[in-house]
Parts: C-alpha cells; structure tokens; sequence
C-alpha cells in the first residue's frame, strides 16, 4: 500500500491493523439503515469521518505516514478552490470543492432554491478542479498536478 485514502484524516497512534479492523466490520454495516448507526459507535471510524488536523501540520502528516508505511496520505475532506499537494508530496488535498453548494456555502448544506446569508444562490454551473496527478517516475517523489 503506497497511499492511504481517507476522508477526513487519521489520528496518531492509528496502525495498519486498526483500518484492517475497521474496514472488516464496516463491510458488514455498509447498508444506509446501519452506517450511520455503526459510525456513530466506532471511535476510530468517527474520528477518520471527522478529524481535519492532519492536513494543517507537516509533522503530523509525516508521522501519520511513517506508522502506516506509505509514502503518501490523499485526504478527500479539504475543501478549497484547488487540489494541493504538501509536505513534500506526502499529503494530497484533493477536494477541491466541486458541489455547487460546497463552492457557493463552504461546508453548510444550502438546497439550491434557498439564499440567506450562509446560503448564497449558486449559478448554473459546477466550479472546482479536476486535475490528473503526475511523476515521472517511481523514483521523483514531486508530484505534479495536471
């Protein structure tokens, strides 16, 4: 495993055997009637639905990799107008805010026909990045964004 993929972040002390775990019992409660449920009552699954420190501290993101073995972290909550790469190319932001109501609202859920002053109206149109990234190979750990 080269990257972890996760939602919101991983708090320390988190091991390879910990998400083993975690994604072993969540594959029995991936049903809508039980994820909330099962969320809710697993600590570590809350904490990696949850957590947004890890993309806000190099230190952090480095030893976060170092104990899950990989050489880089993709971290999908971390809404901003761009895809990033940091840390020397160990964390990928890679929201990039594509919903509508994420780009017009930040992280308030705004129904399109409602304004106020969280809930701006929104345009037509989806905003956000699409982006391929790049390296020219297993050896350049300076990835590109495309």
């Amino acid at each position: 495993l080269d990257t972890a993929f996760v939602h919101g972040g991983i708090p320390l002390g988190t091991s390879r055997s910990d998400l083993a775990e975690l994604n072993t019992a969540l594959s029995q409660q991936t049903s809508e009637s039980a994820l909330d449920a099962f969320v809710s009552s697993h600590a570590l699954a809350q904490e990696l639905v949850e957590d947004r420190r890890l993309h806000r501290n190099c230190e952090r993101v480095w030893r976060v990799a170092s104990l899950l073995n990989v050489s880089r972290i993709a971290v999908g909550h971390t809404p901003a107008n761009s895809v990033r790469v940091s840390c020397g190319g160990t964390l990928l932001a890679l929201d990039s805010a594509l919903g509508r109501w994420f780009r017009a609202s930040g992280n308030y859920y705004c129904p399109g026909s409602v304004s106020s002053s969280a809930c701006p109206l929104m345009g037509p149109n989806c905003d956000g990045q699409v982006v391929r990234l790049s390296r020219d190979g297993a050896a350049d750990t300076g990835w590109r964004v495309e």
